[in-house]
């Protein structure tokens, strides 16, 4: 196949000046565009390329991340099978300077109703979509026609410009960097580090070389000092820049090759757990891509070394950059006061006023952030640092005169400007909002968009609910409560029924508010608790039995739902790796006849809470632990709503469950042995464990185990008779693992295991030989 003159030509015309990188747009029947596509490249011969999906593509859509971090003339994303807008936005910052971004797709017209293979996996499990058509796609296509950058090759036609750089960066002074915001950072690193201690936090958008600017400060810095310099990172591979411009860096300045190895060897690559385990003497800790790693774990950093300095992306390719500065940027100005704050905004990898970064922006609906967050002509984004100063300020508004609506996804990508404020404020507000959740919110049926207006039609507060639950999905109950199954969507469902082990819950009607937003001037004044009762409204009117949230806990967070009458029935045994809290399941009723179950979920949850407190929630805040035991549960008395123990325990046997969910349920199993037996067969041992025992136990927790059956006086009386020492070693190794709440070591140690996998294996062995011997006694 050859390509037209027109196409030719226009290749021909971008290597004759110094242009933008654009988006290149081949949109018409299946084979063609691939013949085209292949064509292209045989006439081009570019000099690297990066092509997603496809039979010989370089990654899918589900492992595009391969790609970050890396440069291609070329990146080439098959749209015909599937688009998922994250891999769009993320793989439009690897291409290179003047590069081509090409998407094949089918016709533009059609294309909105053309099936996608990545349709289905924006809605929960047997959502059905309400109609054929995808909002994004029309969203997306739109913007192509709409953009005059953006060129579009048809079989019978060819709409193409280019885009001349008009505006050059200004040349750099120092020989290393390629900017002179990036110079400046340098600079000013080296200038604060004599000082004995350094706190430092570097932000920028992608492509404007802060990995860079910490690798070239790190090598005049090893050639200046005798000093040792630790890199961190979620991932090693994202530091290979920081290593390759500090070698690049000392290779220059160092002559001698004996000297310029020794500075090369005092930096150095360690995971973050294994440097917050080490004592090596560190004199400054470079965190790259910082927003990625658990703010816990970037407060614990600034423990570790006198200087350390955060580097990451403002807008991350998953929405993590937004997380670091609305959560970690305060804790840091509260509690380093001192610490230095510095964003790069002058791109490298590209020209500046970039008119494929500009179309990927609007086509996200992230236009509005882009703007407010401008400064002049070739340096786009200020720190958002001052964009959140500009909001801070209180505007008092009368709540009642709001007007709540729900907003459709026609109505969405009808009005440009709404749907940019509704996604920003969104974005804004939750460090893990993504481009794939703006495609979600426009294309899943089982999502619904709510916002409140003022009387003059400003956006004060927004939020996405998800229906979850219902009839729909009654045949997997079953295999979802026992642990064998786990489906898209319905978080709410699908985690009641786990719990408790119980599959009625699974085809109750919920709905979950996945994020509210509320604009940070009228924060404190009741927009947020007026959104959720026109919510609750909604979901009444759907007959639905709870209304649900699930997010990681923070006090403030807290008070905001329990303030709501919202219901803590559960809570998650381990910190959330992306915001390092622990995640909350909450439930108001709507439904009277749901009452009683509410409230027995709940003495469910504080049960957990309570026997956890000291174990695997021993890290959970004391004012958010406070708040959760203040609460007054109804002492009306229920019937318990989860399975019995024996239920838990054959689950974790077949392995359905992990150990930290049954803890609770083996701890009162083990309770019920009788002590005569356990005393005639160790008296010193079992001595000392009664006293550990009874010293862990709630003495309300006790009252309760009344109510649990004790286990067959004939099989006790059997053990007792025979001596079964084999099951005295699984009984005491259970003891030690739940009750005394040995380390994982040093249960490994004591018992001959090799770690974590052999332990629980080892757990599910000895339960099941107690209880097959129950069973044979009984």
């Amino acid at each position: 196949m050859q390509l037209s003159s027109d196409v030719l030509q226009w290749l021909e015309h971008r290597k004759q000046q110094l242009i933008h990188r654009q988006l290149l747009v081949i949109s018409g029947e299946q084979c063609w565009a691939r013949r085209t596509i292949e064509a292209l490249i045989n006439v081009e011969q570019p000099d690297s390329i990066f092509t997603l999906n496809g039979e010989h593509s370089d990654a899918t859509n589900k492992s595009y991340k391969h790609a970050l971090g890396k440069e291609y003339q070329y990146v080439i994303y098959d749209a015909f099978y599937g688009v998922r807008a994250s891999a769009l936005f993320a793989l439009s910052g690897c291409v290179s300077q003047s590069g081509l971004m090409i998407l094949l797709c089918p016709d533009l017209n059609a294309w909105p109703t053309t099936p996608d293979p990545e349709r289905q996996l924006r809605s929960s499990y047997q959502t059905k979509d309400t109609d054929n058509l995808s909002y994004f796609i029309k969203w997306l296509s739109q913007h192509v026609l709409d953009d005059p950058y953006v060129c579009i090759l048809k079989e019978n036609s060819f709409r193409h410009t280019t885009a001349p750089v008009e505006t050059l960066p200004q040349p750099c002074s120092e020989s290393f960097c390629r900017t002179q915001d990036q110079q400046a950072v340098v600079d000013r690193i080296l200038t604060e580090y004599p000082q004995s201690t350094m706190q430092m936090v570097i932000t920028a958008n992608r492509g404007r070389g802060k990995s860079s600017a910490l690798g070239i400060a790190s090598g005049h810095l090893l050639c200046k000092t005798e000093d040792q310099i630790v890199v961190t990172a979620a991932h090693q591979s994202m530091t290979t820049n920081v290593f390759n411009q500090a070698h690049r860096v000392i290779d220059s300045i160092e002559v001698d090759i004996q000297r310029a190895q020794n500075a090369k060897d005092r930096i150095s690559f360690m995971a973050f757990d294994a440097l917050l385990s080490s004592d090596n003497k560190i004199d400054l800790i470079l965190v790259d891509e910082a927003a990625i790693i658990p703010n816990q774990i970037l407060e614990q950093l600034l423990h570790r070394c006198p200087r350390v300095i955060f580097s990451t992306t403002v807008q991350g390719y998953e929405g993590s950059g937004r997380g670091f500065e609305l959560r970690f940027k305060p804790f840091l100005k509260t509690n380093y006061p001192e610490h230095l704050s510095l964003t790069l905004t002058q791109p490298i990898r590209w020209y500046p006023n970039d008119v494929l970064e500009a179309f990927w922006y609007k086509a996200m609906a992230m236009e509005t952030y882009q703007e407010a967050t401008k400064t002049e002509p070739g340096s786009p984004y200020a720190d958002t640092s001052q964009l959140s100063s500009r909001q801070s300020e209180t505007t008092y508004l009368d709540v009642s005169k709001l007007t709540h609506r729900k907003l459709t996804a026609s109505q969405l990508i009808a009005n440009a400007r709404l749907l940019n404020d509704v996604f920003s404020l969104l974005v804004d507000a939750h460090y893990q909002t993504t481009p794939d959740d703006l495609v979600r919110m426009l294309d899943a049926s089982d999502q619904h968009v709510f916002a409140s207006f003022t009387a003059d039609q400003e956006l004060v507060a927004v939020a996405l609910v998800n229906q979850e639950g219902g009839q729909t999905i009654s045949d997997l109950a079953v295999d979802v409560a026992s642990g064998r199954r786990r489906v898209r969507g319905h978080l709410t469902a699908q985690k009641l029924a786990y719990v408790f082990a119980n599959d009625a819950l699974m085809t109750l009607n919920y709905i979950r508010i996945i994020r509210i937003a509320v604009k940070s001037q009228y924060w404190q004044q009741g927009l947020g608790t007026s959104l959720v009762d026109h919510i609750k409204e909604f979901g009444v009117a759907l007959k639905c039995d709870f209304l649900s949230s699930s997010f990681g806990l923070t006090a403030e967070l807290l008070t905001f739902w329990q303030k709501n009458r919202f219901s803590v029935v559960h809570i998650g045994m381990k910190r959330d790796p992306a915001s390092g809290e622990f995640s909350g399941l909450l439930l108001k009723s709507l439904n009277p006849l749901q009452d009683v179950l509410l409230i027995s979920l709940e003495r469910f949850g504080l049960q957990e809470l309570k026997f956890q407190k000291d174990h695997r929630l021993a890290t959970l805040p004391a004012d958010i632990f406070d708040k959760l035991l203040s609460v007054k549960i109804n002492s009306i008395p229920v019937k318990s709503v989860c399975a019995n123990h024996y239920c838990y325990l054959q689950q974790f046997i077949a392995g359905s469950r992990p150990l930290h969910s049954i803890e609770r349920q083996l701890f009162e199993w083990l309770s019920t042995l009788n002590q005569e037996w356990v005393s005639s067969l160790n008296e010193e041992w079992v001595s000392s464990l009664n006293e550990e025992w009874l010293s862990t136990l709630n003495q309300e927790w006790v009252s309760s185990l009344n109510q649990v059956s004790s286990l067959n006086q004939e099989w006790v009386s059997t053990l007792n008779e025979h001596r079964d020492v084999s099951l005295l070693s699984e009984f005491r190794f259970l003891v030690d693992l739940v009750v005394r709440r040995h380390s994982i070591k040093q249960i490994s140690a004591d018992y001959g295991l090799t770690g974590k996998k052999q332990v629980e294996r080892y757990a599910r062995e000895c339960v099941n030989a107690l209880l097959n011997k129950q069973v044979k006694t009984e």
